[in-house]
């Protein structure tokens, strides 16, 4: 059995929120699932501590932040708008709305190079003193930036 979670009075808030709007066994105060004939209050509305398996499993999930607040997640901030989100991978530095938005624009900008005839390569090869290389062979550097020789 896992070990018990307490919440917050913000947490437990958000959670009761959360149960009025999407919990399925939710039925204006009443549990479903403990209803043997008479109306049962939902537990996990009155208790500061998570106890509704159905409530952790299928309903939490659906917030995300509030998901990472009550499991001790790694949260980050999103590099272009500021929000709080929780990473799908330990690269990932844009929320899922900004990730969106930066990578067609990457991309976007990648197309535009690529049917411009130029990637940048070329031009930073030159500003490093190397030259392209030529089929099969690495990057040629010039005896001047050559050491020992």
């Amino acid at each position: 059995m896992p070990e018990r979670i307490e919440l917050t009075p913000s947490q437990r808030r958000r959670c009761n929120r959360l149960i009025k709007r999407l919990c399925a066994n939710y039925d204006d105060g009443n549990c479903l699932l403990l209803d043997d004939g008479e109306p049962r209050v939902c537990p996990q509305t009155i208790s500061y501590s998570l106890l509704c398996r159905y409530f952790r499993n299928a309903v939490l999930p659906a917030d995300k932040e509030l998901y990472a607040d009550i499991f001790k997640q790694r949260t980050y901030r999103c590099a272009e708008c500021g929000a709080v989100f929780t990473p799908n991978s330990n690269r990932q530095k844009y929320c899922t709305v900004c990730g969106k938005r930066i990578h067609r624009k990457q991309k976007t900008e990648s197309e535009r190079r690529r049917r411009s005839g130029t990637l940048g390569t070329e031009k930073s090869l030159k500003n490093q003193g190397l030259q392209p290389p030529i089929w099969g062979n690495a990057y040629q550097i010039p005896r001047s930036l050559k050491i020992g020789g």
